[in-house]
């Protein structure tokens, strides 16, 4: 089989039905498409040795933790804990079978005279967010047509639209949220790909060019590409500006690369490439459910297409900034898993691999109840002086500690640098209550509602709801810990395990801190932004009014509402300035000094921009050429031209 090889041609003949005849994938033709660039080779073995010995002491631990250690006098305490183990070590084993051996398919140029369409559905995005999406897209270098799919009908969307020349789109009513709008605007366009990105995200140039090629292939249905962000100092971005890990980074920077082997890849909704005819084959993108992209994958694997994961960053879009965000997102998707379950869970026309690796995924939501249940073992253990393992100490710490280290450390090799441990268990910590609600949904059937992710900067966002049950949980282990004192010091309650009662107070205290962190990294977590900031790097000068002597300044980074630039001149606080970018004309930024702070010889100056529609769009081009030069020095951006003004623009 010549996938992606130098034989690959990308017309084939089509079956009567219209669609190209496809061939039922075999683990060894996939393993010929794919070829593991991105894995150290002389460390993989170590990785797998790690892997394979966990496995081994991990499964020795169940088997003995079963036949030799339930508590048959607290039945009610040993089993629940026993299933959470088990559970556990099912969880490692697939995340095992997806990590084995992460791959990276040949890439070939893209196809020449490709007709494509850029979608970019929208609800309720702010102009900050939404109009450097819009400007990115149109900048995008391969020949295509953008398409902005507003639901929230709005004028000013249009406008906008008119302005950078992109087409505009909306429809009668928003059945079915994301997906009816996709399917809306796929009925009523016809190039032969689409390319679909979410309303915060900003393309890259080399966008269309990079994902293309994979489709000489008449086999594959779509290529994903990982979803990084631009605004790391996001909710889900724990080390701070200059760290790009995230919450996401091990399954975009691992776990996708894993699932290239079996050609189970799943579409994540953005950055993405499809083809046109393959969505068309299984009645277009999934509206039964609010994970959309999921479901869809689930439809074209079993249909028999293939996908390809690309793992160059290819957008940057914008994390959720708070906690609100964060697990209303997650929420979404984990009872959108959920639907997904009821509807699909017989995994028809799937290869093996892909059910194992589909299994894999789901099923890391249940992972929550899991963590549920080991949160309350200690707290019952203090208050009712009952053991779950009927075993020694002696015994048990010395198994017990060795099958947690080799885990740990497996998971740590497997993750090939994307997975720390201590940042991965808090996130999963601060998503616990949300996966239980959503894992509750597969029960009841609960009807799911589509909640759109609050995009951009939310300062002030009301915390107290969503953070309650950690402090329910908290409040618990405080009244347990006091009871196991009182237990220890014996004089009102008496313990015939004192030994424990002391280890378990110990372990409660441990607990009780990573409580705390969370609920005040919750908190602290609020954005004070009105939009999120893209690092600029872009020189220019500024004066007082027009016409006025000018200063050289170095713009540090920048919004459509404010923006900070360095200067070895500054103006006072409360002046209007006037910001002339680059060397073409009509990138003027007005704005008002609202800081200044002396760093080193120079000054740093922040100031909000007040422009009308016509001049926020400017910046918001400069935002978009702006985004991918991070890291490339002062000056390094390259300032498109600016728009042509319409005679019925606001005034700049």
């Amino acid at each position: 089989m010549d996938y992606l090889g130098e034989g690959a041609d990308p017309s084939r003949s089509e079956a009567a039905d219209g669609r190209t005849p496809r061939a039922r994938l075999t683990p060894r033709s996939v393993q010929e498409a794919a070829t593991p660039v991105r894995a150290n080779a002389r460390g993989e073995p170590l990785v797998h040795t790690a892997a394979l010995l966990a496995l081994f002491v991990a499964g020795a631990y169940i088997v003995w933790r079963t036949g030799w250690t339930v508590n048959v006098n607290a039945l009610w305490l040993s089993l629940p804990l026993l299933v959470a183990e088990a559970h556990g070590f099912l969880t490692y084993a697939g995340y095992v079978f997806m990590t084995w051996s992460p791959r990276e398919f040949v890439r070939r140029p893209p196809i020449e005279d490709a007709t494509v369409d850029f979608l970019i559905p929208t609800y309720n995005e702010p102009f900050a967010v939404l109009a450097p999406t819009i400007a990115g897209a149109i900048a995008v270098a391969y020949p295509h047509k953008t398409y902005v799919l507003d639901d929230g009908k709005r004028d000013w969307v249009r406008r906008l639209c008119k302005r950078l020349g992109a087409e505009y789109r909306t429809r009668p009513t928003n059945e079915g949220a994301k997906a009816g709008n996709l399917n809306y605007a796929l009925a009523r366009t016809s190039g032969e790909f689409v390319a679909v990105i979410d309303a915060d995200f900003v393309p890259k140039a080399s966008f269309i060019d990079d994902m293309l090629g994979y489709f000489r292939d008449p086999e594959v249905a779509f290529v994903q590409g990982p979803q990084e962000f631009y605004n790391r100092d996001s909710f889900q971005h724990a080390g701070g500006d200059r760290d790009a890990w995230h919450e996401q980074s091990l399954f975009f920077k691992t776990i996708q690369p894993g699932k290239n082997r079996w050609t189970a890849a799943f579409w994540c909704g953005c950055p993405s490439l499809l083809r046109r005819r393959a969505l068309e084959s299984i009645g277009g993108v999934a509206q039964e459910t609010v994970t959309e992209d999921l479901h869809t994958s689930i439809k074209l694997h079993a249909a028999g297409w293939k996908s390809v994961y690309h793992p160059d960053t290819v957008a940057l879009g914008i994390a959720p900034n708070d906690y609100d965000g964060f697990v209303l997102q997650r929420l979404r998707w984990a009872e959108g898993t959920m639907q997904v379950i009821r509807r699909e869970w017989r995994m028809r026309g799937l290869t093996f691999a892909q059910a194992i690796n589909y299994l894999a995924s789901t099923s890391t939501y249940f992972d929550a109840i899991r963590k549920a249940l080991l949160l309350s073992v200690v707290p019952l253990v203090l208050i009712t002086d009952q053991l779950p393992v009927h075993a020694s100490a002696a015994a048990f710490l010395p198994f017990w500690t060795a099958q947690f280290l080799a885990v740990a450390f497996a998971n740590s090799m497997l993750g090939r640098g994307n997975n720390r441990y201590l940042m991965t268990e808090f996130f999963d910590l601060l998503k616990m209550f949300a996966f239980i609600k959503a894992s509750l949904t597969l029960l009841t059937g609960k009807r799911v509602k589509f909640r759109v992710t609050p995009k951009g900067a939310t300062p002030g966002r009301s915390l107290h709801g969503l953070l309650a049950p950690y402090a329910v949980l908290l409040i618990l282990y405080t009244l347990s810990m006091g009871v196991g004192l009182l237990r220890i010091d014996g004089a009102i309650l008496h313990s015939k395990h004192e030994a424990v009662q002391a280890a378990a107070i110990l372990w409660a205290a441990a607990i009780m801190a990573a409580l705390g962190i969370v609920i005040w990294y919750g908190y602290r977590k609020v954005s004070q932004r009105g939009a999120d900031r893209v690092i600029a790097n872009l020189n220019g000068t500024y004066c007082r009014r027009y016409g006025t002597r000018s200063h050289p300044v170095l713009l540090q980074d920048l919004t459509t509402m404010g923006c900070a630039f360095l200067t070895p001149t500054p103006p006072p606080i409360g002046r209007d300035i006037r910001i002339e970018i680059g060397q073409q004309p009509g990138y003027v930024l007005r704005g008002r000094v609202r800081r200044v702070r002396k760093v080193g010889d120079a000054y740093e100056v922040g100031a909000s921009l007040h422009m009308g529609e016509a001049g926020r769009t400017r910046v918001a081009q400069l935002i978009a050429a702006s985004v991918f030069a991070d890291d490339a020095g002062a000056g390094a951006v390259n300032v498109p031209p600016a728009p042509r003004p319409e005679p019925h623009a606001a005034a700049a």
